[in-house]
């Protein structure tokens, strides 16, 4: 049996207007959405890798967050953070290679094809809503 690659990413997020959105990525083989992720670099945390994609695929710095839980794929298991994105960059690494999008983090969890991730998408969904005062 082979030995899984260690990757680690993040789930991007911000409130807009008392919502909760979630940032995807366009993978650059299929074009499907996902979420930033890479390899886990060598002399860097997970927490901190997952912070650098964030900022290579999808152009976005923030207070990276706890380990929100595990995706694991053929090849990968995947540790996955939050980042709440406090600057979304204008230039950087990967921009001509994917495409960004913010979604309602709901349309989010239906957007990206792999269900280990929409199901952590949804449990930051319910993070939130259980965190938020109610309006009125």
């Amino acid at each position: 049996m082979s030995r899984l690659l260690q990757q680690a990413g993040a789930i991007p997020f911000r409130y807009r207007e008392g919502e909760l959105e979630v940032l995807l990525v366009t993978s650059r083989s299929s074009g499907d959405w996902i979420v930033p992720k890479g390899m886990v670099d060598p002399g860097l945390t997970a927490a901190e890798s997952a912070e650098l994609e964030c900022e290579e695929e999808a152009g976005v710095l923030g207070a990276i967050g706890p380990l929100l839980g595990y995706v694991e794929t053929a090849k990968a298991r995947i540790a996955v953070y939050t980042l709440e994105v406090g600057q979304e960059l204008e230039d950087y690494l990967e921009r001509g290679e994917r495409r960004r999008r913010w979604f309602p983090a709901k349309e989010a969890a239906d957007k990206v094809r792999d269900r280990e991730l929409a199901t952590l998408i949804k449990q930051l969904r319910r993070q939130f809503r259980l965190q938020s005062p109610p309006a009125g």
